[in-house]
């Protein structure tokens, strides 16, 4: 089966949130997120910064984040109520991913990424690299991964390792359990 479900303008990432069954669509051209109900196709629109081009959604706390890459900042969602918060970051965030363990998020941005705090907002910069375009993140090992498209190198970044089996959960998606290492 197929639905054809309407969006803002420009719409260019999307993030699912598959406890709720919500799809979080980014409108760079409309400067907004499309929030869309899976069951019923039903639609609201949340503001977002200038310029959303990523989104990233935490299945544990329900949190929405969208990267703004043309006002430098995140906009982030509360998947409950949709009220949005702004985060401000480094310059031209472009891609996301999520700590659901640690609940952080990681933001990659002109110079290296930004590791945001999910409890807090508060954030730090790891300036590394020239221009990472993505990032991903293993939330099992710890590890990030940035691809620079400028040096044609992927930079790989890791948190300090809680115990020596380098293992620091497990993490159902599904039900969003976490079993600590």
């Amino acid at each position: 089966a197929t639905a054809l479900v309407p969006a803002g303008l420009e719409p260019c990432a999307v993030g699912v949130n598959p406890r709720y069954n919500r799809i979080y669509v980014a409108n760079r051209g409309s400067n907004d997120v499309t929030v869309i109900d899976g069951v019923t196709n039903d639609t609201a629109l949340v503001p977002a910064g200038t310029a959303p081009c990523a989104v990233a959604v935490n299945l544990i706390t329900n949190r929405i984040y969208v990267a703004d890459n043309g006002s430098n900042d995140l906009t982030k969602i509360n998947g409950f109520s949709n009220a949005t918060s702004i985060i401000p970051v480094g310059s031209g965030p472009l891609g996301l991913a999520i700590d659901p363990v640690y609940n952080e998020v990681y933001v990659a941005e002109s110079g290296g990424a930004y590791v945001i705090d999910g409890s807090t907002d508060a954030g730090t910069a790891v300036a590394f690299g020239m221009r990472p375009c993505a990032i991903a993140l293993n939330p099992v090992t710890g590890w990030s991964y940035l691809p620079d498209g400028a040096s044609g190198m992927l930079w790989a970044m890791r948190r300090a390792p809680v115990s020596d089996t380098k293992v620091f959960a497990a993490f159902d998606s599904l039900t969003g359990h976490v079993t600590p290492a």
